[in-house]
């Protein structure tokens, strides 16, 4: 601040003789200088801290000192402007770290409730896996609670309804069974050949023949056998149709690759295996999962036995 007194008259003597400081009053511009202090000569007073504004009759900030019925303007007090400047700023940056504080404390409890939430739904899940390997396995689980019952009942109805709308149902008559190429958890796999209405000419397939003393609900595996009929992506195997033979168990069809699985062809010492092939079937592997991850599917037995082999992954050009 700057102060500017306008010569004797910021001067007085006697100031305390017939008054005490309460009976004062000195304004700046149009805010208020607050008396601390009344002697002989002096008469001190603490101005506000932040600038007042001007009164409509002047153009500075006159000091008046005021006193019963008299008025005395003593001279004029002038705020640097930096001053302001400066607590502005601060009073910026105050904030924005409060704002600061406030969001990094928000991110943290969000974070701690969101790890505590992912723990109890590990411990209460009681989702089961169903193996739905080829060649030994190819596990997958829709992202859902289910209850596990014990049941070694056929395809219920509303399964059989929805294989027949699929156009999924394949009658046995349609499917010669060839020789067993792989076992699983749940079942052998044999390589077979699809005839007959079914398809205009014979192909060859994969049927997987599900065991009949495994403790599995048949229902909510024909459901979850019947996503793999609606995964549509170069990279993932999709469910031919579903056969049911005379003896009531349960064939999976589904395409049969002729290289095999990963695993096997690798250690076969016949078969080149390059750089690039390597890093090829990594790319493709990764396509097939974020494509199952899309469809909200976890595949839970990611290995070199239980991805196949297909043509485009020898080639050079993929």
């Amino acid at each position: 601040m700057t102060l500017s007194l306008s010569g004797n008259e910021a001067y007085g003597t006697g100031l305390d003789a017939v008054t005490n400081k309460d009976d004062y009053t000195i304004d700046v511009g149009d805010g208020e200088c607050i008396v601390t202090d009344l002697q002989k000569n002096n008469l001190t007073c603490k101005p506000p801290y932040t600038q007042p504004g001007i009164m409509p009759t002047e153009e500075k900030l006159y000091i008046r000192v005021k006193v019963g019925f008299l008025t005395v303007v003593v001279g004029d007090l002038t705020y640097s402007s930096s001053y302001g400047k400066d607590k502005y700023y601060m009073t910026i940056i105050a904030t924005l770290s409060l704002v600061l504080l406030f969001v990094c404390a928000i991110i943290v409890l969000i974070v701690l409730r969101r790890r505590l939430l992912e723990k109890r739904k590990m411990k209460q899940s009681q989702n089961y896996v169903q193996n739905m390997q080829i060649s030994p396995g190819y596990e997958m689980i829709e992202e859902r609670k289910r209850k596990t019952v014990v049941r070694h009942s056929v395809i219920d109805e509303g399964s059989m309804i929805l294989l027949k709308e699929k156009h999924l149902l394949i009658s046995i008559d349609d499917l010669k069974i060839g020789k067993c190429i792989g076992q699983g958890n749940f079942g052998s796999v044999y390589k077979g050949t699809m005839i007959g209405a079914w398809k205009d000419s014979s192909t060859d397939v994969a049927v997987k023949i599900l065991y009949q003393n495994r403790e599995i609900d048949t229902t909510d595996f024909v459901k979850d056998t019947l996503r793999m009929s609606d995964f549509h992506h170069p990279n993932v195997i999709t469910l031919l149709g579903i056969c049911l033979s005379l003896d009531d168990k349960i064939h999976l069809v589904l395409p049969f690759m002729k290289y095999g699985d990963v695993l096997t062809y690798i250690k076969d010492e016949k078969n080149g295996f390059t750089n690039f092939n390597i890093l090829r079937l990594g790319v493709d592997i990764a396509k097939g999962m974020e494509y199952l991850s899309k469809q909200r599917v976890v595949h839970r037995n990611l290995a070199a036995r239980n991805c196949m082999y297909v043509i485009s992954v020898l080639s050079p050009l993929g």
